[in-house]
């Protein structure tokens, strides 16, 4: 499903921070299959109004929860699904996220989850937490516009005007961000003319366990998810 050379061969930027995007990941195919089936329950509104670094609001789902062995709430994912995070949790795409970033991932713990993030739904410009080393994003709107909101900036600063690059959330787009205390991004709020929700994937690789409450933080219907990426 995952084109593991697409990956290998990316180029990281060096500006404003190690970071790329990459298409190509995946065939027209399996990124139908993914967008046509994309859960619709098991979601939990996140939200954090205050805090010295970021400031969000949508919905989350995990699929694997971090350190975990099994998928969560596997029984009601598709066959696409089921394929994409086995070939996630494989030694072959770790390694490939190994060689594009520069980073050692072993024995780095991963987590993946899923956000629909409808209108209102925003991430402020940010800094990953230090023990966050890479996250994947993966995009399965099948069509978006920026008028919409919702695209991910790439700043040079602690400015969600500070734009570097601005990457709509585009079936079969997908970005890789090396965690630096350079490493600004954030998500534009989604407006009220977007038709649907915008439906992303992180994939996210830590060092060691982070804290899973931090003050300020709000989880509206369950408590046990962790920060977000973009």
């Amino acid at each position: 499903m995952i084109d593991l050379r697409a990956l290998r061969n990316a180029r990281l930027e060096s500006s404003p921070f190690s970071w790329c995007s990459i298409d190509g990941l995946m065939s027209s195919e399996a990124l139908r299959d993914l967008s046509s089936t994309f859960p619709t329950s098991g979601f939990r509104e996140m939200a954090r109004d205050t805090g010295s670094n970021k400031t969000y609001r949508f919905a989350k789902r995990p699929l694997l929860p971090l350190g975990a062995d099994r998928p969560h709430g596997e029984e009601e994912l598709s066959d696409a699904w089921r394929e994409l995070i086995q070939e996630l949790r494989s030694p072959e795409y770790r390694r490939a996220i190994e060689a594009v970033s520069g980073r050692r991932l072993d024995p780095a713990l991963m987590e993946i989850n899923i956000n629909r993030s409808g209108p209102g739904s925003f991430v402020s410009a940010h800094l990953d937490h230090p023990q966050k080393d890479v996250v994947h994003l993966l995009y399965f709107n099948e069509v978006w516009s920026p008028d919409w909101g919702g695209c991910l900036r790439i700043l040079r600063e602690a400015n969600v005007d500070a734009v570097a690059a601005e990457i709509p959330p585009l079936l079969g787009r997908s970005v890789l961000m090396v965690r630096s205390d350079q490493a600004w991004h954030g998500v534009l709020p989604v407006t009220a003319a977007a038709p649907a929700p915008r439906l992303s994937l992180e994939v996210e690789f830590w060092r060691e366990q982070p804290a899973l409450f931090k003050p300020g933080l709000r989880v509206e219907a369950a408590p046990d998810a962790h920060e977000p990426g973009g």
